[in-house]
């Protein structure tokens, strides 16, 4: 919303089902770029309350376009709010809408147990719905598979990589990088995990061959884990403590973690590997100049890999292959993703055609 602010755009922002409020108000964000007014709506509201305050400062601000940033779980404790196409559609007549698929439904691994596959088909009915309701003009997700599902049921689906959500700190961004790690030079290899861990990622496997690794050349090895990294922390630190020197710092501010991802070595990412475009966390080490290894469970579906290219700089751990990874490791290329999935969605929405 910020980097619109610059290119002479104005910008409002509504937190529909805002958990950090118990009432509703009205706030301003300030900065270098200029002014942006927010409404916020707390969760304790109902949704069809909600839907009318929303209608109400809509007509107020009547705004070129409406970008809807969509997560079914924030509309309903186990995310199946029914009704809520309908409740939409009054909502937002009579704007033009783009809508932002965070994620999709539950029960896409073919992997899931019968529960999550019964869930994720009412959930996919959700989505659908609401598509079909709202007819928006515009609809964005963050990895190519997820497009393409939602273009069975939206032709205009386009891709919308994220950015990081760690602003790099000015202070940190001449820090010294290295990529070939099993040179002589290099004695202390440095991981961090940065946000959610993925569940089943095989890191027994992987530590195996790492403390193999750091046997034959010689070489220690540590890791960080930073940021909200969810119940699978336990297992990973366990079994990293068997082998090497582990750190727990815990959710820390920008600035913190900033200071740590810029000072460590490697990140380890572990959302599935072609669907790591909806990982801010993994974007801020890429733009923290950290090489990452994919660290994730190896039982995805091959239609996930589909037209997925990784990027410079990230390498997909399998069984047997770390060597190769960190004598080979390449640097990411340094970019302005924040400019650049900025400047995506607005030639997407200047080139919609009614």
């Amino acid at each position: 919303a910020q980097s619109l602010l610059p290119l002479g755009h104005e910008v409002s922002i509504i937190a529909m089902r805002d958990a950090y409020v118990s009432h509703q108000s009205r706030e301003i964000i300030e900065s270098e770029q200029g002014r942006i007014r927010v409404l916020r709506i707390s969760i304790d509201f109902k949704l069809s309350e909600s839907t009318q305050i929303v209608r109400k400062e809509l007509i107020e601000i009547n705004p070129e376009w409406v970008s809807l940033q969509f997560v079914v779980f924030a509309f309903h404790p186990k995310g199946i709010p029914i009704g809520l196409g309908k409740l939409f559609q009054s909502m937002l007549k009579g704007f033009k809408v783009q809508i932002m698929f965070h994620e999709l439904w539950l029960g896409m691994d073919k992997f899931e147990n019968l529960k999550f596959l019964i869930w994720g088909f009412i959930q996919k009915r959700i989505v659908v719905s609401m598509i079909r309701k709202l007819k928006p003009l515009m609809v964005h997700t963050n990895s190519k598979w997820y497009a393409s599902k939602l273009r069975k049921y939206a032709q205009q689906t386009k891709v919308l990589s994220l950015f990081s959500n760690i602003p790099l700190v000015e202070e940190f961004c001449n820090h010294k990088r290295i990529s070939k790690f099993l040179n002589d030079g290099v004695e202390e290899i440095n991981f961090v995990v940065f946000g959610h861990i993925s569940f089943h990622a095989p890191i027994e496997k992987f530590l195996v061959e790492l403390n193999l690794i750091g046997h034959q050349y010689n070489k220690k090895f540590k890791i960080t884990f930073v940021g909200k990294n969810n119940e699978d922390l336990n297992r990973w630190s366990s079994v990293w403590e068997k082998y090497f020197e582990v750190r727990i710092l815990g959710v820390q501010s920008e600035y913190e973690i900033s200071k740590c991802l810029s000072h460590s070595d490697i990140g380890i990412a572990t959302t599935p590997f072609a669907l790591l475009g909806k990982s801010g966390s993994f974007s801020a080490m890429l733009d923290h100049g950290l090489p990452v290894i994919n660290v994730s469970d190896l039982n995805e579906l091959e239609s996930e890999r589909a037209g997925f290219i990784a990027p410079q700089g990230l390498s997909e751990y399998t069984i047997g292959n770390l060597e190769n990874i960190l004598k080979y490791m390449e640097l990411p290329i340094k970019e302005n993703k924040l400019e650049i999935s900025r400047n995506v969605f607005l030639n997407d929405l200047l080139n919609v055609v009614n």
